[in-house]
């Protein structure tokens, strides 16, 4: 998989703030543990988070 380009960056930064966002307090931890693991994931299996679906995902579990 090829580096992420900026905006490919900022896109995910987006999309991880705005669904971050509807977390406060006491509940905002476990959605970012499991986003961190998420990234980490798609990450060893060259997966594209922006990009990848269900199929990708299940070909590895």
């Amino acid at each position: 998989m090829e580096p992420f380009s900026r905006r490919e960056v900022a896109a995910l930064q987006t999309a991880l703030s705005a669904y971050l966002g509807r977390y406060r307090g006491e509940t905002r931890p476990h959605p970012e543990s499991d986003l961190r693991i998420l990234l980490s994931w798609c990450t060893d299996h060259e997966l594209d988070p922006l990009t990848a679906n269900r199929a990708d995902i299940e070909r590895y579990v």
